[in-house]
């Protein structure tokens, strides 16, 4: 099975999607009805094999990972082996 993200090489490649995701998502839009919408995102990256070697692993160290950025009050990307390594997304344009 071939994941979407194997071709991420480092964590600054994992780092730069994140990133773009939780910029893109932030970015107010307008709705069919006329409405502004603006959403955020917390993340949590688990990574194979360096934080588990299955799915349901992966999973669950990602999902604690995204929990602990919330329990911050931040808004950002939480990894799995480096739970207090979060930072907040700041509002500036991801660099390509």
């Amino acid at each position: 099975m071939r994941s979407f993200f194997s071709d991420l090489k480092s964590k600054n490649h994992i780092d730069r999607l994140v990133g773009r995701i939780i910029f893109d998502l932030g970015q107010a839009y307008e709705d069919l009805n006329g409405f502004t919408v603006q959403m955020s995102a917390s993340v949590g990256v688990a990574i194979c094999p360096d934080d588990a070697v299955d799915a349901d692993s992966l999973l669950k160290m990602a999902d604690d990972a995204m929990y602990e950025v919330k329990r911050g009050d931040q808004l950002g990307v939480g990894y799995a082996g480096m739970i207090n390594s979060k930072y907040k997304m700041s509002d500036q344009t991801p660099q390509e």
